[in-house]
């Protein structure tokens, strides 16, 4: 079975949002979903105006546009390792003063630590060496934040085998 980059990290049990309202849980959501809609929208060239509630997220997204020197080379691409057995959609593959960055957008309150080995799972996929971040946009700016741990790698690729392991076990299943 291939599995989806999120659903292993569920499965290893790193993600928990057991503890978040479920109202806000949603709108984090779907503030999340618009915001890259209209980013894909951007760089596609069929991006409207944002709507009101995403605008000031987009502004920072424009900012960095502006104030990073970079390409980005690819939106919401479709990544898999055979050998691993997982796929995922990275958001930006880009280059930045020369360097091919792995970029995860994120638009929550706080960068999430997990998010390393998110973005250790797709630089995994790809055949070159890439430099991993997230960059996290929120209604006040944006901070490209860096995750340059190489044991990140081993890690993910722990959680890979936790989350086959329990799925060949009957101790977890996929959405």
């Amino acid at each position: 079975m291939i599995l989806r980059v999120t659903q292993i990290l569920r499965l290893a049990g790193l993600v928990d949002f057991s503890g978040i309202a479920p109202g806000v849980l949603e709108a984090a959501r779907q503030r999340g979903t618009a915001v890259h809609s209209w980013i894909d929208g951007y760089h596609f060239g069929t991006q409207s105006a944002p709507e009101p509630e995403i605008a000031r997220y987009c502004e920072a997204y424009l900012d960095w546009t502006r104030c990073i020197g970079h390409t980005v080379l690819y939106v919401e691409k479709e990544v898999e390792s055979a050998k691993y057995r997982y796929r995922g959609r990275l958001d930006l593959i880009a280059t930045i003063n020369g360097e091919q960055w792995v970029i995860d957008v994120k638009t929550t309150a706080s960068v999430p630590q997990v998010a390393a080995l998110q973005l250790a799972g797709y630089a995994l996929c790809l055949d070159e060496p890439h430099r991993r971040g997230v960059l996290h946009l929120r209604a006040d700016g944006w901070k490209l934040v860096e995750f340059p741990e190489k044991s990140d790698v081993h890690d993910w690729l722990a959680c890979v085998r936790i989350a086959h392991w329990k799925l060949r076990n009957g101790m977890g299943g996929v959405e």
